[in-house]
């Protein structure tokens, strides 16, 4: 049976290596995966970094922040969330995103952001059954020099 808590220090390689085996960098622009992220997250937003255990062991974990912006302070955002492969299409993601949500709603949010490239459909489903919307889309555009 899988458990969700929050985050701990101790958690921190396990959750790395896990973002560094699921996080493809090289086609990701606009984001980042780095050590320092993971623990600026958990410094400045530890009650929205959570992981998911099963019989003692990390397989998944999310990351949130409270604030989007300094813009938007009422919008909370899901900046990343990993279950690791062996135990995907298990419903891991599916309670680490709601226990985020309820997270953030208690903390006073009215809406939760998430972004995903266009082509990732596994997460657009899941996306999807917990009621997010379509908002916008973004092309990015690169020149190569």
């Amino acid at each position: 049976m899988v458990s969700i808590r929050k985050m701990e220090v101790n958690d921190l390689p396990r959750v790395w290596e896990l973002g560094v085996t699921e996080f493809d960098m090289t086609k990701l622009y606009h984001q980042y995966w780095t050590l320092s992220e993971l623990v600026h997250a958990m410094v400045n937003d530890a009650d929205f970094c959570i992981v998911a255990e099963e019989k003692g062991k990390i397989v998944g974990f999310a990351i949130g922040h409270r604030k989007f912006s300094a813009w938007r302070e009422d919008l909370s955002i899901i900046e990343w969330c990993a279950v690791e492969r062996k135990h995907q299409k298990k419903g891991i993601g599916t309670k680490l995103c709601k226990e985020l949500i309820k997270r953030f709603r208690k903390a006073g949010a009215i809406g939760v952001i998430a972004d995903i490239k266009a082509d990732n459909e596994a997460s657009a489903r899941l996306l999807r059954k917990l009621l997010f919307k379509k908002c916008f889309t973004v092309d990015w555009l690169i020149r190569k020099l």
